[in-house]
């Protein structure tokens, strides 16, 4: 008899505390995330492309429980992403008597808002304890900013015919053109996201929103539309649930 009582004794701690999962109505949502990434390709000084992205959100939601396993509810996001481009081509052709070096370069700055609304579906689905896997799925319609400041240089130099070209120093750029844009769009973005949610009590829990399939769009050309699946810790977003 006391064999059979063991395993509901262990798993009652268990079932005591799935009970501290919020049942009241209404819950408040605060959400955000950062990443910065850089990435290069060739070699560091020929024929090199280097890329710097940084970016960076907040959000806030407030949703209604639907049942206890629902969650539906409105909110509100702002993203802000700046990315830094430089380009490079360089090259040397040799002569009897000298050596010519041309190299021409392109600097891309872009930076990006994005004021964006949704509505909102979470299910909660326990795992143990006070764990719960929350995937949800997320539906946005906001306005995006971008603006891009894009620069060209170039430069040529000669050397002696013994100079090493793929050592030269970073030679004088001479500004050929720059560019300047600022544009307004619609965006849309529809989300799948698993997620992670663990209660402390009826009032507060913390959340971990995991990335997912994204789908966006900017002024509703669909067929431009951009996919993004990625579990990647890039777009990962932390936050916290305030229930009363």
């Amino acid at each position: 008899m006391l064999k059979k009582l063991l395993p509901l004794l262990f798993c009652l701690p268990l079932f005591a505390n799935a009970q501290d999962k919020s049942n009241l109505p209404i819950r408040i949502h605060l959400t955000g995330g950062y990443a910065d990434n850089v990435s290069s390709s060739g070699t560091i000084r020929i024929n090199s492309i280097a890329t710097q992205t940084s970016n960076w959100n907040i959000g806030l939601s407030a949703g209604i429980a639907s049942g206890a396993k629902w969650e539906v509810g409105l909110g509100i996001e702002y993203q802000k992403e700046n990315t830094t481009s430089l380009a490079k081509l360089f090259e040397g052709v040799s002569t009897s008597s000298m050596e010519y070096a041309f190299l021409f370069a392109e600097r891309t700055e872009t930076a990006s808002s994005l004021w964006m609304g949704h509505i909102y579906t979470t299910y909660y689905c326990h795992l143990f304890n006070r764990l719960y896997f929350t995937p949800s799925i997320q539906l946005g319609y906001g306005m995006a900013e971008i603006k891009t400041e894009a620069e060209v240089v170039n430069a040529a130099h000669s050397y002696a015919g013994n100079t090493n070209l793929t050592s030269l120093q970073d030679v004088p750029l001479t500004t050929f053109s720059r560019v300047n844009s600022s544009n307004s769009y619609d965006a849309f973005a529809a989300l799948l996201s698993p997620g992670l949610t663990y209660f402390f009590g009826k009032h507060i829990a913390a959340t971990l929103n995991l990335g997912g399939v994204q789908y966006s769009t900017l002024d509703f050309k669909w067929k431009n539309g951009t996919w993004i699946a990625s579990l990647s810790p890039n777009y990962w977003q932390y936050g916290m649930i305030v229930a009363f």
